[in-house]
């Protein structure tokens, strides 16, 4: 299980309106459950999050430039996991937000935690201020900026989590994360689809039939009797099913298909995922023997290059070992080949492999005993 700590730059007072807006849910969030937004709770600061962060750059005094970063927007999370296990939640809850208290002091101006989603977060509002001893500057590449200081903090984060079971995630790892904007981007994306589609589907399953009604009868008051309009329903809503069937029946086949499709891909996704944990396990032993060899490389130099050295060589043993197997395999099946070829020349002309396996079985055969023959004496006669 991880930590997960996702750093975003917000530029503009449109971007810090629509962070306060969506952390706030001031508007549609569409991965929420609205009937748990009544969970969610601010644990630093008040609603007015612009405004909080507008006074504290103001009463800073900084200079805000046009390519100014004036805030930046702090995710903290862990592995999903890690909320069904007996961890304290609320204790999770209050190490994160004194991690950031600790950490950026004056600079928080506002954290809220979401209950309503899938897995539970936090978002932390934080101002990029560097306090120097004559002024103090906005600069977020000083403050959380570079390759660097990102390590440093995802580092740190994930020291806090320790008590938690939580741990850093592989370092100068090759893995990319998708951003919320991309994310609600795509969710939309789908939803216009689907939309067209349900839409389509609509129009081309239309079903209309021309509804016969019965003549009515009577000679003062023309009435229609009941058995003439239970017939007359009867027929029509056969015509109807009829219909339906005949819109239905091509698509049977392509349901078919399409559930056949769903059970294989849902076969494969669940194969993927063990695939993906075994991996994952693969990674934390390897991140944990990196961060022995470390350990052991600046205690003991000499004794670690030793060690390395010995290692390549046995791999380099190994690879021997498995080379001379398969050349010994090769060579073993090439014997058994030139074997059988010079016995198929040793072979009569004219006989065939059926009959020397014929008399191989009459070799393996063994001889019946012979049976000895029993002497019966007749008896004497009596007279």
């Amino acid at each position: 299980m991880y930590a997960i700590c996702r750093v975003g730059k917000i530029k503009s007072q449109s971007q810090l309106s629509q962070a306060q807006s969506h952390n706030l849910r001031q508007r549609e969030t569409f991965n929420a459950d609205p009937l748990k937004t009544s969970n969610n709770e601010i644990l630093y600061g008040s609603p007015f999050v612009r405004d909080d962060v507008n006074k504290r750059l103001e009463e800073s005094g900084v200079k805000i430039r046009k390519d100014s970063v004036l805030c930046a927007e702090m995710i903290l999370t862990a592995s999903p996991e890690f909320f069904n296990t007996d961890n304290s939640f609320k204790d999770w809850k209050n190490e994160n937000l004194n991690f950031l208290k600790n950490k950026y002091g004056e600079n928080l101006i506002n954290v809220i935690i979401h209950n309503d989603e899938k897995t539970p977060h936090l978002h932390a509002i934080i101002t990029p201020i560097i306090s120097d001893k004559n002024n103090n500057r906005l600069s977020m590449k000083e403050f959380l900026g570079g390759k660097k200081l990102l390590s440093e903090l995802q580092t740190d984060y994930a020291k806090s989590m320790e008590k938690f079971g939580l741990s850093r995630g592989m370092e100068k790892s090759v893995a990319k994360h998708q951003d919320i904007k991309t994310f609600y981007s795509s969710i939309e994306e789908a939803k216009e689809i689907g939309q067209e589609t349900k839409e389509e589907f609509k129009k081309d399953f239309k079903v209309a039939i021309s509804i016969k009604t019965p003549t009515p009868t009577g000679k003062i008051f023309k009435t229609i009797s009941p058995e003439d309009a239970k017939k007359s329903t009867i027929e029509n809503l056969q015509e109807y099913k009829k219909k339906v069937n005949e819109k239905i029946h091509p698509m049977h086949d392509g349901i078919v298909n399409l559930s056949i499709e769903n059970n294989r891909l849902q076969r494969e996704n669940s194969q993927l995922r063990e695939v993906a944990a075994r991996l994952n396990r693969d990674n934390e032993i390897s991140r944990k023997r990196d961060q022995k060899f470390d350990h052991m490389r600046k205690l003991c130099p000499d004794e670690y290059n030793q060690l390395q050295k010995s290692y390549k060589n046995r791999l380099n043993e190994i690879e021997q070992k498995k080379k001379q197997d398969e050349e010994l395999k090769l060579k073993q099946k090439l014997d058994l080949e030139q074997k059988r070829k010079e016995k198929l020349a040793k072979r009569p002309k004219g006989e065939s492999s059926l009959d020397l396996d014929e008399q191989r079985k009459n070799k393996m055969k063994p001889e019946p005993e012979p049976q000895q023959q029993i002497e019966y004496s007749r008896p004497r006669p009596r007279f």
